[in-house]
């Protein structure tokens, strides 16, 4: 897949001249920095993100895996999405932020919503009720994240990192039969911490708690409520996990990573009083309950240089198994899959 990622960057150090980052993906967006003050607009990566270095936006500075396909490591916590960033650069250790960003409420495709329930009120995943489409979800406000990163100084030429976060989201839906509105909030916290004990040896510790949150949660289709009979809403808990360690030298990467995903069964009646709806109803195989991803890789550098480029060889193993809720009767409770990547990179001067 290839996009194009940019950022326009005003820095005070660079005599206030507007410098441009491209890379890949499809990010755009404007920072300016004027002393301990940063704001941030355009589209970028979520604050929720796990980081490597202080609120930095740069993707050298995000954490999603050394993979072959970086951020597609199940159980990551991210989005690259619009909005706005404040950012409080206390020390040279001590960074906080809040984060306004484009809402979703989300519900995929697992969700079994009631009969007279008005799809369009939310995002099922299948592009049709999306924001900017025809007929947007009915979001109360935007995403509300508060973040604050340490990066203390060792003196021993390693980094430390550490973030933790909190993600408020409001949800809202309408029953027109009744007039009546419902509305309700999400709540969502991380820890994360990328840890260097000896240099070039990195330990990885990523922990998401989520009440509404599921949406933020990539790969994993998790959805942030359910809809009741009387079209209220019933948010879904989630937690997952990324648990690993990197190795890096001048020419080569190892890495290695375990993952999870843990969503909660949220199930009632439609209004007929006997129609299962919800989430993780019996019957329903497309329901994740449990998924779990092992990954290793390594990635070697035969040369990189500044006017020609350079070529990378890219080889990784994953074993993924999921555990739905329901299975047919007589068949496995979970699945499994063996995944091999092989990948030659050239990397653009």
């Amino acid at each position: 897949m290839s996009e194009i990622r940019s950022a326009l960057t005003l820095r005070p150090d660079l005599g206030e001249s507007p410098v441009w980052h491209r890379e890949e993906a499809a990010l755009y967006w404007v920072d300016v920095r004027k002393g301990m003050w940063e704001l941030l607009g355009g589209q970028s990566w979520s604050l929720i993100t796990p980081g490597r270095q202080g609120l930095s936006p740069m993707p050298g500075d995000i954490f999603f895996s050394q993979d072959v396909d970086t951020n597609y490591q199940m159980g990551l916590t991210w989005q690259r999405t619009p909005g706005f960033r404040f950012i409080v650069h206390g020390s040279d250790t001590v960074t906080a932020g809040v984060a306004l960003e484009n809402p979703l409420q989300y519900v995929g495709g697992a969700v079994v919503l009631p009969k007279a329930f008005p799809v369009g009120e939310v995002d099922t995943g299948s592009g049709g009720s999306a924001v900017g489409s025809a007929s947007p979800t009915p979001n109360v406000y935007p995403d509300i994240i508060g973040k604050i990163a340490f990066d203390p100084k060792t003196g021993k030429g390693t980094h430390q990192h550490i973030d933790g976060a909190i993600l408020i989201r409001g949800f809202k839906t309408y029953n027109p039969t009744t007039d009546a509105t419902f509305s309700s909030t999400g709540f969502s916290g991380s820890v994360n911490v990328v840890l260097e004990p000896v240099k070039n040896f990195k330990v990885v510790a990523l922990n998401y708690w989520s009440k509404g949150g599921g949406r933020i949660i990539a790969n994993t289709a998790t959805p942030d409520f359910i809809v009741n009979p009387d079209f209220s809403l019933s948010l879904v808990h989630a937690f997952d996990g990324i648990y690993g360690a990197e190795i890096t030298a001048p020419k080569t990467t190892l890495y290695g990573y375990y993952s999870m995903d843990k969503i909660d069964k949220n199930v009632t009646v439609d209004a007929d009083g006997k129609t299962p709806i919800g989430y993780g109803i019996d019957g329903s195989q497309s329901a994740n309950n449990k998924i779990y991803e092992t990954t290793i890789g390594i990635t070697q550098t035969f040369f990189k240089d500044a006017k020609i480029g350079g070529l990378q060889l890219m080889i990784q193993y994953s074993y993924l198994k999921r555990t739905p809720f329901s299975v047919p009767v007589g068949t496995p409770g979970d699945a499994k899959m063996n995944m091999v990547y092989v990948n030659f990179r050239y990397i653009l001067p």
